[in-house]
């Protein structure tokens, strides 16, 4: 809201990219609330493409799958077994999700930030109102992709493994991805 008051007033338009998630496409078992917020996020998505399209204002959401961040290590550490490692239940995680996923690879910070790249240039002016999936393909074996998830219940999921992040702190952690190499941007990109 606040972001769409000051573009709006600036008066030369826009975009907002918003994160959202594949359990924001496709529900999972036991993670209602989380799921439910996803979904929320794309919903309001279009709505605020709706909105502020007047204003020459694109809005769009990422819905990421699996990433490998720090996140992914407090992940792990709330929805291990006993007796199993952090990295051996994200390796074991991985190994899953490749499985299950047509292109046999899961995202990286830096696949997240092509797309947020694409979608803050010029050549995305006509594109609005859109959720963007970067998961390899894995939405498309979303039965296979439930299978994997751990048999707790969402509020247990999200106070164990969301304390302290959110967007901010994945654009932090894009951001000091030493990794993460800016894609070039033909145009010119508007804030």
């Amino acid at each position: 809201k606040a972001v769409s008051q000051i573009l709006i007033k600036q008066g030369y338009g826009g975009k907002i990219i918003n994160m959202s998630s594949v359990s924001g496409i496709n529900g999972v078992a036991n993670f209602g609330a989380y799921c439910a917020s996803k979904f929320a996020v794309r919903g309001l998505t279009q709505v605020l493409a709706k909105e502020l399209g007047p204003h020459d204002i694109q809005v769009n959401a990422i819905c990421p799958g699996m990433i490998v961040t720090e996140r992914t290590q407090e992940i792990a550490k709330a929805l291990s077994k006993k007796g199993v490692s952090t990295e051996e239940f994200i390796q074991e995680d991985k190994k899953r999700v490749i499985a299950t996923t047509p292109l046999g690879k899961i995202a990286t910070p830096n696949d997240i930030a092509q797309i947020a790249a694409f979608l803050a240039s010029s050549e995305s002016n006509l594109i609005t109102g859109k959720s963007f999936t970067v998961d390899g393909g894995a939405t498309m074996n979303w039965e296979n992709w439930e299978k994997r998830m751990p048999k707790i219940t969402g509020s247990q999921f999200m106070s164990e493994t969301f304390k302290g992040y959110g967007v901010t702190h994945l654009v932090q952690t894009l951001l000091a991805n030493k990794s993460y190499k800016p894609p070039a941007v033909r145009g010119r990109c508007r804030n």
